[in-house]
């Protein structure tokens, strides 16, 4: 379980450097100062963000898809979130 949550955490830090996502939680202000819009989240790739007047609201993708900031959609391949096996 620890390994897990190290990996976990390794993989946001690495994705909040590399491309910028969100690590609120439901309802916080996370998405303070952002426009109404859908962001990528730091600790899953299976996961998304709807901002919506400054709130956050995560979202969860059907498998296989995994979010694409660029896209702002799920797809089958990220350019913009890396998973860990």
């Amino acid at each position: 379980m620890m390994k897990k949550l190290t990996i976990g955490l390794q993989v946001a830090i690495a994705s909040m450097r590399r491309y910028g996502c969100l690590t609120g939680r439901s309802g916080i202000s996370d998405c303070k100062g952002l426009s109404n819009g859908d962001y990528q989240d730091c600790f899953s790739c299976e996961k998304y963000v709807i901002c919506i007047n400054e709130r956050y609201y995560q979202e969860h993708l059907p498998p296989p898809l995994v979010w694409d900031d660029t896209e702002k959609q799920g797809v089958t391949v990220s350019t913009t979130c890396e998973t860990v096996e």
